[in-house]
Protein backbone atom coordinates (compact mmCIF):
# COMPACT_ATOMS: atom_id res chain seq x y z
CA UNK A 1 0.00 0.00 0.00
CA UNK A 2 2.69 2.88 0.79
CA UNK A 3 4.09 1.97 -2.45
CA UNK A 4 0.81 3.78 -4.39
CA UNK A 5 0.69 6.33 -1.45
CA UNK A 6 4.32 7.25 -2.88
CA UNK A 7 3.16 7.31 -6.63
CA UNK A 8 0.78 9.06 -5.54
CA UNK A 9 2.52 11.89 -4.29
CA UNK A 10 5.06 12.22 -6.51
CA UNK A 11 2.16 12.79 -9.38
CA UNK A 12 0.91 15.30 -7.20
CA UNK A 13 4.39 17.11 -6.31
CA UNK A 14 5.27 17.00 -10.33
CA UNK A 15 1.94 18.23 -11.79
CA UNK A 16 0.20 20.23 -9.40
CA UNK A 17 -2.98 21.16 -9.18
CA UNK A 18 -3.86 17.51 -9.99
CA UNK A 19 -7.59 16.64 -10.45
CA UNK A 20 -8.38 13.08 -8.53
CA UNK A 21 -9.77 11.97 -11.73
CA UNK A 22 -6.77 12.91 -13.48
CA UNK A 23 -5.04 11.39 -10.83
CA UNK A 24 -6.53 8.09 -11.19
CA UNK A 25 -5.75 8.48 -15.10
CA UNK A 26 -2.27 8.79 -14.38
CA UNK A 27 -1.87 6.12 -12.55
CA UNK A 28 -3.35 3.25 -15.09
CA UNK A 29 -7.14 3.08 -13.76
CA UNK A 30 -9.83 2.90 -16.22
CA UNK A 31 -12.03 6.08 -16.69
CA UNK A 32 -13.58 5.18 -19.41
CA UNK A 33 -17.12 5.65 -18.17
CA UNK A 34 -18.93 7.09 -15.35
CA UNK A 35 -18.92 4.06 -13.36
CA UNK A 36 -15.29 3.13 -14.07
CA UNK A 37 -14.18 6.78 -12.98
CA UNK A 38 -16.15 6.60 -9.63
CA UNK A 39 -14.67 3.23 -9.07
CA UNK A 40 -11.07 4.73 -9.72
CA UNK A 41 -11.70 7.67 -8.03
CA UNK A 42 -12.59 5.78 -4.50
CA UNK A 43 -9.56 3.67 -5.14
CA UNK A 44 -7.62 6.18 -4.69
CA UNK A 45 -9.06 8.10 -2.17
CA UNK A 46 -7.76 7.06 0.76
CA UNK A 47 -4.15 7.29 -0.05
CA UNK A 48 -4.83 10.98 -0.68
CA UNK A 49 -7.45 11.06 2.90
CA UNK A 50 -4.12 9.58 4.36
CA UNK A 51 -1.44 12.25 2.41
CA UNK A 52 -3.87 15.01 3.54
CA UNK A 53 -3.85 13.97 7.22
CA UNK A 54 -0.47 13.00 7.37
CA UNK A 55 -0.04 17.00 6.02
CA UNK A 56 1.67 16.14 2.78
CA UNK A 57 -0.59 17.39 0.74
CA UNK A 58 -3.61 19.82 0.85
CA UNK A 59 -6.90 18.66 -0.53
CA UNK A 60 -9.72 21.40 -1.70
CA UNK A 61 -13.27 19.46 -2.79
CA UNK A 62 -14.82 22.92 -5.51
CA UNK A 63 -18.03 21.21 -6.26
CA UNK A 64 -17.77 17.28 -7.27
CA UNK A 65 -14.09 18.01 -7.92
CA UNK A 66 -11.09 17.12 -5.41
CA UNK A 67 -7.90 18.88 -5.84
CA UNK A 68 -4.99 17.81 -4.40
CA UNK A 69 -1.37 19.90 -4.50
CA UNK A 70 1.82 19.65 -2.24
CA UNK A 71 1.95 21.21 1.19
CA UNK A 72 5.19 23.18 0.25
CA UNK A 73 2.70 25.42 -2.43
CA UNK A 74 1.20 26.70 0.44
CA UNK A 75 4.42 28.41 1.93
CA UNK A 76 4.89 29.62 -1.46
CA UNK A 77 1.32 31.43 -1.73
CA UNK A 78 1.94 32.87 1.70
CA UNK A 79 5.67 34.39 0.75
CA UNK A 80 4.29 35.71 -2.32
CA UNK A 81 1.26 37.14 -0.55
CA UNK A 82 3.80 38.78 1.88
CA UNK A 83 5.75 40.27 -0.84
CA UNK A 84 2.50 41.35 -2.63
CA UNK A 85 1.91 43.61 0.66
CA UNK A 86 5.53 45.29 0.66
Amino acid sequence: MPEIRDKIFEIIASDWPVHATELAEKMGYDVSTKDSQKRSVAKIKYHIDQLARGGDIKVKKIGQALVCWPKEVEKLRMMHELMRGL
